[in-house]
């Protein structure tokens, strides 16, 4: 049984055992109900219990109308974004200072943060979390679960026409040249226009949050040590998610944080 099969299995235990529910939620995409699908009523059940009053609560999160089409999936990863970042910023209280020394910025302090955030509105390149140091650099996050990979490209005349006026500027020097041929540059599409916005001098960088057990997203990952030029690779961080909720859990005591990371954990984690 792969990663994905494993995970799906997990989820459907999780949603009769922990949450209560029996019914199966349908997908859009066949109109079949699936064991690892919440009814599409009961989606606020995809955040996890301890911040779910507060984050539907909150008219940034709850009433902003950015929800996926398929965040009654239990393995939307737009949901296990909210449900990883939520309880550092959003929760009346909230101490940013463990996520922000985890993340290598001891000591900053948080400007603002988003959800869905969109730099250019005419680009539309999307990350699924933005963070702002006072005084330092934007960090940028992608955040992935049971996809396969950070997402391809369909190459077409518009496309290619964006890639030499937009893309390819906007990477020359961060990738090897050969990335910015048509054939690799849309292979690793969704990488690429994220890293386009990773800025060389460190006021920008770039977060990529996967589970390591997943082998499509760690295969990716792992690529970029040959896509990137050297000495850009700083800019783009890898955050395997085993090895955060490790490091949450055991350094936080019976907090509230290790808490809500062990009942993370036993939602999204497998073996």
């Amino acid at each position: 049984m792969g990663y994905r099969e494993r995970l799906l299995k997990n989820l459907a235990q999780y949603k009769t055992e922990v949450l209560a529910v029996t019914d199966d939620g349908i997908w859009h995409n066949n109109g079949k109900p699936y064991p690892h699908i919440l009814p599409e009523e009961r989606r606020e059940l995809n955040i996890i219990a301890d911040i779910r009053e507060q984050f539907w609560a909150a008219p940034r999160i709850g009433g902003h109308g950015k929800l996926h089409r398929d965040f009654h999936h239990l393995n939307s990863s737009q949901a296990m974004c909210f449900n990883f970042f939520y309880p550092f910023l959003g929760m009346v209280g909230a101490n940013p200072d463990v996520l922000l020394e985890l993340l290598g910025y001891p000591g900053a302090s948080v400007e603002s943060w988003e959800f869905e955030h969109v730099p250019d509105t005419t680009e539309k390149t999307n990350f699924d979390f933005c963070l702002k140091l006072a005084g330092g650099p934007r960090l940028l996050f992608e955040v992935k679960l049971s996809e396969s990979g950070f997402g391809a490209g369909a190459r077409n005349e518009r496309r290619e026409a964006k890639l030499e006026s937009v893309y390819a500027p906007a990477l020359r020097g961060k990738v090897r040249p050969e990335y910015l041929e048509p054939e690799r540059f849309f292979h690793y599409y969704q990488l690429l226009r994220n890293i386009s916005y990773v800025q060389s001098d460190g006021s920008a960088v770039l977060y990529l949050v996967a589970p390591r057990a997943n082998p499509a997203t760690t295969r990716e990952v792992g690529a970029l040590d040959h896509i990137l030029q050297p000495s850009f690779r700083k800019n783009v961080q890898n955050l395997w998610l085993e090895d955060a909720v490790s490091r949450l859990t055991s350094k936080q005591g019976d907090g509230f944080l290790a808490r809500h990371f062990e009942d993370f954990a036993a939602k999204y984690m497998i073996g």
